[in-house]
């Protein structure tokens, strides 16, 4: 009977896992965000002379897609 009792305090393993993935996607959403913002923070900082950096092609379309946000 006592196990019993401490089986319907403990949660569920699954319940425990729900919450930490829950809270690694928080992280994720929240480090993703900063991202964005610190990267059109560069961009409205250096506007068009940061495509004089030579980067990667696919990495300058999304310079790009802030360029023309910024623009707008």
């Amino acid at each position: 009977m006592q196990s019993v009792d401490r089986q319907k305090v403990l949660p569920p393993t699954s319940m425990k896992r729900g919450r930490v993935e829950t809270r690694d996607q928080q992280l994720k959403q929240e480090l993703r965000s900063s991202i964005k913002t610190a990267i059109y923070r560069i961009i409205c900082a250096y506007g068009d002379s940061i495509l004089e950096i030579p980067i990667p092609q696919e990495h300058r379309k999304r310079v790009l897609n802030y360029l023309h946000f910024k623009e707008a």
